[in-house]
């Protein structure tokens, strides 16, 4: 392999993702999932978190939802942040495939909590994997050449927030050299069972050099969505 196609939409490195707007939850997890059975390799998540942020405001108690989501969920890890003026605290329970619907019910109890600038309370799944012809079902060839050029990202991966705010963050690793007809079907067809827009400013060709390097390029890709 001398050259493939990706995009990064938006990396989680930069703390961005693609907001998806006012859709509903169960319309954001049937669209997800829906990419990732036709598209993917990929079945279940690999992981799954419920995840409590404290406000920082004191706008809602820690103590009684915390009691609550650790009497249903077991004990939580712990975490926090000091932002400078703020400390920011979380609590995190790991789920397995089997309790995704308690958290959907988790989610749904603690949707109106008064805002907070994270949280207050999100259900997140992600997802490896790699493509997979529409049609055949087959892995597209050459994947597993793909190089990793961020150990914090996989090839290829998607990152679902479900909450007030609901994300999506993508790294896409498509083992296409060119942007030929067939990438562009390709594309275009996977981008019609994304939940959110793809953009076109975060595509990118590489290609080796003579030396071995991998060299980006900006690549401009217009979806018919």
């Amino acid at each position: 392999m001398d050259a493939f196609i990706s995009y990064d939409g938006l990396p989680i490195k930069s703390g961005g993702a693609h907001s998806l707007g006012n859709k509903s939850i169960d319309k954001i997890y049937s669209e997800a999932t829906a990419f990732i059975h036709t598209f993917t390799n990929s079945d279940n998540p690999k992981a799954i978190n419920i995840t409590f942020y404290t406000s920082q405001n004191r706008s809602y108690k820690t103590l009684p939802i915390l009691w609550d989501l650790t009497k249903c969920l077991g004990i939580p890890s712990y975490n926090s942040w000091d932002l400078g003026t703020v400390k920011q605290r979380l609590f995190t329970w790991k789920l397995k495939i089997s309790e995704i619907q308690k958290g959907f019910q988790i989610l749904e109890k603690y949707m109106d909590l008064p805002d907070n600038p994270y949280g207050p309370v999100v259900l997140s799944m992600f997802w490896k994997f790699h493509f997979i012809d529409k049609g055949t079902k087959k892995v597209l060839p050459d994947q597993d050449k793909i190089p990793e050029i961020d150990f914090r990202q996989e090839n290829s991966q998607l990152y679902l927030r479900l909450g007030q705010r609901s994300t999506v963050s993508v790294w896409f690793a498509f083992p296409f050299s060119s942007y030929d007809r067939y990438a562009s079907d390709y594309i275009n067809s996977l981008a019609e069972y994304l939940p959110f827009k793809l953009s076109k400013n975060h595509w990118r060709i590489w290609k080796l050099s003579k030396n071995g390097n991998w060299i980006p390029n900006k690549i401009e890709i217009n979806t018919a969505t």
